[in-house]
């Protein structure tokens, strides 16, 4: 018992402490994705890579795990165009199957307007992007 309380009281401020706790604990949980990858609004690793031609031969889940999520995905036959966002440019990568699962084949980097963007540049800010969960819009 702890001295100077009511016994009534702490019982009950014990629980709601509990309660509080437990909550905290859900919501971290959710912060996370169901494959451990992150997703558009978990936690990505610092950036390992210095251009977006780095990511080229990655599979898709390589791909995730330094972007997270696509903003945009598009199929085409056997292609996939993933789209990602940050404040100032757009980075589109075409991943193709093979042998079963999907690669980094193309990559490319186009400025907000549709102009030219510095690839290095604009995948540091596409990480920065999702890295604070921002979803920007086209």
């Amino acid at each position: 018992m702890i001295v100077g309380a009511r016994p009534e009281r702490t019982g009950l401020a014990l629980w709601r402490r509990v309660a509080v706790f437990g909550g905290a604990l859900v919501g971290l949980a959710a912060c996370q994705s169901a494959d451990g990858l992150g997703g558009r609004h978990g936690a990505l690793p610092p950036l390992t890579v210095d251009s977006p031609s780095a990511l080229i031969g990655r599979d898709d889940r390589g791909l995730r795990r330094v972007l997270g999520e696509p903003a945009l995905l598009r199929r085409d036959g056997s292609a996939q165009v993933w789209q990602y966002r940050g404040r100032g440019c757009v980075l589109d990568f075409v991943l193709y199957e093979d042998g079963g699962r999907l690669g980094v084949a193309y990559a490319e980097a186009r400025g907000r307007g549709g102009g030219a963007a510095d690839p290095k540049a604009c995948l540091r800010d596409v990480h920065h992007t999702a890295s604070i969960g921002e979803v920007i819009a086209l």
